[in-house]
């Protein structure tokens, strides 16, 4: 099963990805956002990790299925 990551681009869309480049050189190395193309916008903008416990279920769920 592949793991996907839940983030929030830089106009607060929320979505999950199955990428998320460089995660393996770490937030101290080049910090926590990465460029990737947003599916609510369509353009690349910056993301982060969201923050799951600020997400209510019914996001989640919704962020999750739109896979």
């Amino acid at each position: 099963m592949e793991r996907r990551t839940v983030v929030r681009c830089a106009e607060g869309h929320v979505f999950s990805t199955s990428t998320f480049p460089m995660r393996n050189l770490g937030v101290g190395r080049l910090g926590p956002g990465r460029l990737i193309r947003c599916p609510g916008c369509g353009r690349l903008r910056s993301s982060v990790p969201a923050d799951l416990s600020a997400l209510s279920e019914g996001q989640l769920a919704r962020v999750l299925r739109s896979v």
